[in-house]
Order: structure tokens, then C-alpha cells, then sequence
């Protein structure tokens, strides 16, 4: 993972043995890592033509979000093991390792986290419009309500990264930890939903309608998903927080309940509520 995300979350420092604990904190952070690429798949599969198969999209995603997110963590951890300032300091290490082309290279690294974050933020305004255009059935969103949501987001960025530079590595391995409770439930609900449900077969037009099949909300599922964060709770370890089986573990591995649970319960429910219906 990269080097500055070894000291996130509260990892167990490295002493050249193999600890579990930090083993698995490693494990939860890469796959929160992995998660936070979720909301690209709809937010540019949408771009792409008629004629491109669900298989395609899936790998180009899978391996396009595997490969660069290992690719990542693997070069962090390899220079980290033979440079100790980078596990330090990377965005000052790193630049250093190119002795007079440190400047640029600090400049490239700058570019890299920009476009990211572009990125980024696109995907929070594409799902602040979506809640916004469902709920209030508009099909367009006009330009200064583009720009006032932008420019929300923005400012709530900025302030939760200005309120939190004294300790920012911290803080952002909890969001990842607390990112991983959040989504390995509903994404849990997604895939089972996708897979073993419904098996790819969808009314879209019917997603987009309040009064239609789908409906406005679907209580039992929002019930499994609740219950899937209350049986994580136990074993939720952040700085705020250390739940029992988290303490007597040593480690954080909520996310294993989460992903399996839920997923189970909404494949038995909807199911069976399909067989009645048929």
C-alpha cells in the first residue's frame, strides 16, 4: 500500500517480524482502497457504446482498479522497505530520490493527486444530482445548481482536510476503516442482488420511476443493511473506537461479517418474495 498509509488506521508499527494485526489492518485498507473506485463504474461506463458487453466492462474495470491499485501499494511498500525517509515523509522523500529533477517530479506527484481528486469529485456530484434529480423528479439539473453543489462539496473537502492536518493520516485511515463498514454491506447487497437474484435483468426505466416497481425505498433491505453495520460494530477499531472483538482479536476484520451476512439474508428474502410474486 503506499507509504504513508502505514502509519494510517492505527497500524501496528513494523519490527521486521509478520504481524497479523497489521497484516490485516494492511488488508482492510487495501480493499477500502479498491471500494473507493466503485462509483467510477456507472459514473464512465455510461459513456461508453451500446455495443460493448457486460463482460468487457467488467474486466476492463476489475483489472483496470487491481492492477493499478496493487501496482500502487506494491511499489509503496517496496520503496518504503529500502528507504526509511519514505515511510516517513513520502511527498518530500520520494521527490528527493531525483536529485535535480526533484521539482518536477514533485510537480508530476501534484498532477497525479489533482487529477484524482477531479475525479473524485466528479463521482460526489454525479451522486449528489442523482439523490437531487430522483427525489424531486428532475430530469435536468440546470447550471447554477451544478455549480452551487461543486462548490458545496468542495468547501466541505477543504475543511474536513484544513481541520485535520495535524493529524491527517490518522483521520484518513479511520474514514478508509469506516469506509469498508459502509460499503462491504451494500455493496454485499449490490452483487447478490445482480448475481443471484435477479441475474443482470433489470427495468431501468423503472428505477427512475418512484411509483414503480422498484419503489421509493425497500425497508428490508435498509433493514439488513442496518443490521449488517450493528454486527460489524463489535469488531470496528479506529481511534474513537475499539469494539470487543476487535480488542480481543487484534485486529479490525468486520468487513468479513459484512460481506458475508448481509449478502446471504437479501438473496434468501428476495428470493423467496420472487417465488410469492411469480
Amino acid at each position: 500500500m503506499p507509504p504513508s498509509s502505514r502509519r494510517c488506521g492505527h497500524i501496528p508499527p513494523s519490527t521486521g517480524a509478520f504481524l497479523p494485526a497489521a497484516f490485516i489492518a494492511t488488508i482492510t485498507q487495501a480493499t477500502a482502497w479498491g471500494l473507493t473506485y466503485g462509483p467510477y463504474v456507472a459514473d464512465y461506463s455510461r459513456y461508453l457504446p451500446s455495443t460493448v458487453s457486460t463482460a468487457r466492462t467488467f474486466w476492463a474495470t476489475a483489472l483496470g482498479c487491481f492492477l493499478g491499485s496493487t501496482l500502487t501499494m506494491a511499489l509503496g511498500a517496496w520503496l518504503a522497505s529500502f528507504f526509511a525517509a519514505i515511510a516517513a515523509d513520502p511527498t518530500i522523500a520520494i521527490p528527493a530520490l531525483f536529485g535535480g529533477l526533484a521539482t518536477p517530479a514533485r510537480l508530476l506527484l501534484i498532477l497525479g493527486l489533482l487529477l484524482g481528486n477531479v475525479m473524485t469529485l466528479y463521482s460526489a456530484y454525479m451522486a449528489s444530482a442523482g439523490v437531487l434529480s430522483g427525489f424531486h423528479r428532475r430530469e435536468t439539473i440546470g447550471a447554477a445548481t451544478k455549480l452551487i453543489l461543486m462548490g458545496g462539496l468542495i468547501v466541505i473537502a477543504t475543511a474536513i482536510a484544513v481541520a485535520t492536518a495535524a493529524n491527517f493520516e490518522h483521520v484518513f485511515g479511520d474514514m478508509l476503516n469506516i469506509m469498508v463498514y459502509l460499503l462491504v454491506p451494500w455493496s454485499a447487497i449490490n452483487l447478490a442482488d445482480y448475481y443471484w437474484v435477479r441475474r443482470g435483468r433489470y427495468d431501468v426505466p423503472a428505477m427512475f420511476d418512484l411509483g414503480g416497481r422498484y419503489g421509493r425505498f425497500n425497508r428490508a433491505t435498509l433493514a439488513i443493511y442496518a443490521a449488517a453495520i450493528l454486527i460489524e460494530l463489535p469488531f470496528l477499531k479506529v481511534g474513537f473506537w475499539e469494539g470487543p472483538m476487535a480488542s480481543w482479536i487484534g485486529a479490525d476484520i468486520g468487513w468479513l461479517p459484512g460481506l458475508v451476512l448481509p449478502g446471504l439474508l437479501y438473496t434468501l428474502m428476495e428470493r423467496r418474495k420472487l417465488t410469492k410474486a411469480a
